[in-house]
């Protein structure tokens, strides 16, 4: 029987070679995540930043007065600044009087003091401006700097109101990509070939 043990060992020999190229590809596969991992932290690591140090706000886009520049659909991203540092043609989130909604309008004029200024505003698409002088009592005000296609639609129809449903796919992509890797690492245990004794049939 010595002779059918060593053809045994012999024929089990390439399955192991063979189950090389597998193995390689498990590692691309484990560099690939990792590095995906990497770039979701660095993402949600700038997000923070962003929010932290310029005060960065997002919100939908939900009517049309501000086509072509941001149609609904669209969320744009604003962030804080004095008001005195309002000038004509920036685009500002207020409350105008006597409304509990905010807009998003362009401003056509401002006067009064500095630190509380009077603005008059106007949508990019209406024929007029808003019937409105919105004095400005507070600090800062929002300044729209950016629009982004198609995101405030998503945020609409998940519920979200800032940029909170941002940080909330990219927290799930994180978590499911961690979860990928930790899969992936899991190492596969092996089936041990059969141990044959020479003396076996004797």
């Amino acid at each position: 029987m010595a002779v059918a043990t060593l053809s045994i060992l012999e024929h089990q020999r390439p399955r192991s070679s063979r189950a090389e190229p597998g193995a390689a590809t498990g590692r691309v596969l484990r560099a690939l995540t990792t590095a995906l991992t990497l770039g979701v932290s660095a993402v949600m690591l700038a997000a923070a930043g962003i929010l932290f140090f310029l005060h960065v706000s997002v919100q939908p886009v939900l009517t049309g007065s501000m086509r072509p520049t941001y149609a609904p659909g669209w969320a744009i991203v604003s962030r804080a600044i004095p008001v005195s540092q309002i000038r004509p043609g920036m685009v500002v989130i207020f409350v105008p009087p006597h409304r509990s909604a905010s807009y998003a309008h362009r401003v056509v004029s401002v006067s009064g003091a500095p630190d509380q200024p009077v603005i008059t505003t106007k949508g990019d698409a209406n024929p007029a401006a808003d019937p409105w002088h919105a004095r400005i009592s507070a600090h800062s005000i929002q300044e729209v700097v950016w629009g982004v296609p198609w995101l405030g639609n998503a945020m609409v129809a998940m519920h979200g109101g800032g940029l909170r449903i941002v940080l909330i796919v990219t927290a799930g992509s994180f978590i499911a990509i961690t979860g990928a890797q930790v899969i992936l690492r899991t190492p596969r245990r092996r089936v041990s070939a059969p141990a044959w004794s020479s003396r076996g049939g004797e």
